[in-house]
């Protein structure tokens, strides 16, 4: 099983995102909150519809500000 590229690839993934979601409380962001300001800041999607549907998510579950955020002049 070790020989396998994607043994590999997996457990490398497990590693990056286990490291990443200890580290965003530093900065007080949950992975689901990242996922929205990611989506919002690269341009994915603008309102809160389009975030939903582009994580996949209940519009629900999307909060309201992480479409005003961050400001644009």
């Amino acid at each position: 099983m070790r020989d396998h590229l994607g043994y590999w690839l997996r457990r490398l993934s497990d590693e990056f995102h286990g490291r990443f979601e200890r580290e965003l409380p530093e900065y007080g962001v949950t992975v689901s909150q990242w996922a929205v300001l990611i989506t919002v800041h690269r341009g994915d999607a603008t309102t809160t519809r389009e975030v939903a549907r582009y994580l996949d998510i209940d519009a629900g579950a999307v909060p309201v500000w992480s479409t005003v955020w961050p400001p644009r002049a």
